[in-house]
């Protein structure tokens, strides 16, 4: 899962993602971040 905007990250959060990666993104004005869910989790 990936995302852009920082506002996103709290929804993902509560749906069990964490952050893996952040990385500069459209010429270094925003940053993509990646995420990842453990499927096993409850």
């Amino acid at each position: 899962m990936e995302t852009a905007p920082p506002r996103n990250l709290p929804f993902y959060r509560r749906l069990g993602y964490e952050v893996v990666h952040e990385a500069p993104f459209a010429g270094g004005t925003t940053t993509m971040t990646r995420l990842v869910r453990d499927t096993m989790a409850p």
